[in-house]
């Protein structure tokens, strides 16, 4: 009986070792694995850049580059192209189909509910087959479906809860 309460009090001992406190492998911690520390401290800053700062890529903002890519492609491979640009792909690609004479349809984060809110939800990229679903629940535009409760939302199969 000795042994026996010799041998728990070993193996409880050995119960919080991990790799950072025995010579166990980092494998061994299993899905219980401690917090990486880092000696950089927190700088109070979200990642990327600052809000309200223009992105930019070659040193232009995104409708200058959008109209250099335009003009390039027509320059050397003789193709007219459009463009669309905003803070998601499917913000820029509902953007591209609504380009007017430019063939250049920016939209900033700030002006993503006023845009996309009078479109059809029939047709609009994204939506496919949910739109049939949608429309029998009387959602005809983007901004409807913005304004229906958290509740009457679905994204599994787009018919919606009554």
């Amino acid at each position: 009986m000795a042994q026996a309460r010799v041998r728990i009090a070993d193996l409880e001992a050995r119960l919080p070792q991990n790799s950072t406190n025995s010579s166990k492998p980092p494998s061994s911690d299993g899905l219980a694995k401690p917090a990486p520390k880092s000696l950089r401290g927190k700088s109070g800053r979200g990642p990327g850049r600052p809000t309200g700062q223009p992105g930019r890529l070659f040193g232009i903002g995104a409708v200058d580059l959008a109209q250099r890519i335009r003009l390039q492609t027509a320059a050397l491979h003789g193709l007219g192209i459009v463009v669309g640009a905003g803070p998601s792909w499917t913000t820029a690609a509902m953007a591209s189909a609504r380009t007017g004479d430019r063939g250049v349809r920016y939209v900033a984060p700030s002006e993503v509910a006023r845009f996309l809110g009078p479109l059809p939800v029939s047709g609009s990229t994204g939506f496919g087959a949910q739109a049939d679903g949608l429309s029998r629940l009387g959602v005809a535009t983007i901004g409807q479906l913005a304004e229906l409760p958290a509740g009457h939302r679905r994204t599994d199969s787009g018919a919606g809860r009554t």
